[in-house]
């Protein structure tokens, strides 16, 4: 019997730890180029950016969260576009990556903390830990050049939510479906 109720317990502990999961909101773009998930439904706009490359069309991809104080608020951003053709043939992938870097320094005028070189398989990639100037926020990111398409995804807030288990679910969410 103890046996039985101890089963029932674990195994309804698991469907609840499996229905907090799926409550987040999968995103994909129209093209069905990635999918990744955000806490709710995140707003999509399209926007023309100055960037270390030249003027660039992005898609921007954000949600803002409300904490119950202004240290819990966070954002969850991922932002994508296409490079020019000429720029990836011309460059070298790291030097693509370290100007994205430095244009995400750049526009929180903060300093970095950390970094590391990834992969998503067989796309190059960096995770960044970066402080604003102030230091009362933290950005958590992930930059990537999958051929001509770059990819940011940022987790931003005060430094104890910018990396927590939250900004980890969703960064590691991200999954390409093609590469472009």
């Amino acid at each position: 019997m103890r046996i039985a109720i101890g089963l029932a317990v674990v195994l309804t502990l698991a469907a609840c730890r499996a229905t907090d999961e799926s409550d987040w909101f999968v995103y994909a773009p129209s093209d069905g180029a990635f999918e990744l998930s955000f806490p709710e439904e995140p707003v999509a706009d399209v926007q023309s950016l100055g960037t270390y490359f030249g003027r660039l069309e992005m898609h921007v991809v954000t949600l803002e969260v409300r904490g119950e104080d202004q240290h819990q608020d966070r954002g969850f951003i991922v932002r994508y576009g296409e490079m020019p053709a000429h720029l990836i043939e011309e460059s070298d992938p790291q030097a693509i990556l370290d100007g994205l870097r430095d244009g995400m320094l750049g526009t929180i005028g903060g300093r970095l903390l950390e970094e590391r070189h990834t992969a998503l398989g067989s796309v190059p990639g960096r995770t960044v830990r970066l402080a604003s100037s102030t230091g009362e926020a933290q950005v958590v990111g992930r930059i990537y050049l999958a051929g001509l398409r770059i990819y940011q995804l940022m987790s931003v807030g005060a430094p104890a939510v910018a990396g927590d288990e939250d900004a980890m679910r969703f960064l590691d969410s991200f999954q390409l479906r093609q590469e472009r």
